[in-house]
């Protein structure tokens, strides 16, 4: 993977949708960055981050307790209530994704080196 520097964001889409709940990646990326560091490959500054306009990453609560629960141990950033906007390069090659809180409307910016964004769909 050679996730070198920056963030690796995994994105979600507001449910319900087709593969909901398949497409929750941050444990695969966080394990392979894992090696990637022990072979210094990838730099420890590296963080993974779940983002989701959701308030939880799958219904069903006791699973969505024991995934909030491993990605504290793993140090996955969880942020909820994030809807991607766009995503885009700016003037200096720099990755770029916009998130419009669902809550207060505000835009942020969020720069990153490798993503795995899940593009909205309808339900099953």
């Amino acid at each position: 993977m050679y996730h070198r520097s920056g963030n690796l964001i995994n994105y979600s889409p507001g449910g319900p949708y087709k593969g909901e709940g398949t497409d929750f990646y941050a444990f695969v990326h966080e394990h392979l960055n894992r090696q990637d560091k022990l072979v210094q490959n990838s730099a420890e500054s590296a963080r993974i981050q779940f983002i989701t306009p959701r308030e939880k990453v799958v219904e069903f609560d006791y699973a969505n307790d024991v995934i909030l629960d491993e990605c504290n141990k793993r140090d996955i950033d969880v942020i909820f209530g994030q809807e991607l906007v766009k995503v885009h390069v700016n003037d200096i090659g720099q990755k770029i994704a916009s998130f419009k809180n669902v809550a207060t409307g505000e835009v942020t910016e969020h720069d990153f080196n490798h993503g795995s964004f899940t593009a909205p769909s309808r339900p099953w």
